[in-house]
């Protein structure tokens, strides 16, 4: 009985100590960056091969897509923005959407993107270094980064909810407003 006891008690203070040590990613989403911080650097490399860098991006809005093809709300949330954000904004040459899938493989990426009908680019992260720059390695993917044109966070979304997609995909559109005047 005793060593029973001792068992549960020392495996609910270790879960307590693992809650603790979880909780300042949870206030936060799990995101290590901040919303009006700098943008951590980055560079990307395409589905295609090819590459791409932050400062190429400078001068523009830019969302980063976390996904991964296992994902339903990573697969619902590509649908919305395939055609509330990218097909509006796609001609726009201060915008870019690119989706950045943190599968250790891209296996199922061409059937993902099929099925999804996306036409934005998707860039892969095999080994979740770029992931890594802006969320904890552990808090999951379908989540956004809101990129100003001078490199800075300007919003931070974790999950699919239409409503608060709605929302960013309006404070982006404001965003687009005052870098064309």
């Amino acid at each position: 009985m005793f060593k029973r006891l001792a068992s549960l008690l020392l495996f609910l203070s270790t879960a307590a100590f693992a809650f603790g040590q979880d909780l300042p990613r949870e206030i936060n989403d799990g995101f290590i960056v901040e919303k009006g911080r700098q943008s951590p650097d980055f560079s990307l490399i395409y589905f295609d091969g090819d590459t791409i860098d932050s400062d190429f991006l400078s001068g523009q809005i830019v969302v980063l897509q976390f996904v991964a093809t296992w994902c339903p709300l990573s697969f619902a949330e590509t649908c919305y923005l395939e055609k509330k954000l990218w097909q509006p904004n796609k001609n726009n040459p201060n915008f870019s959407l690119i989706a950045v899938n943190v599968d250790s493989t891209n296996i199922n990426l061409p059937e993902f993107i099929e099925k999804t009908g996306a036409t934005y680019p998707f860039a892969v992260d095999n080994t979740g270094s770029l992931f890594c720059r802006f969320a904890h390695p552990t808090s999951g993917v379908t989540r956004n980064v809101l990129i100003s044109a001078d490199g800075r966070i300007l919003k931070l979304t974790r999950g699919f909810n239409k409503r608060k997609l709605r929302k960013f995909i309006k404070e982006i559109g404001s965003e687009l407003d005052v870098l064309s005047k």
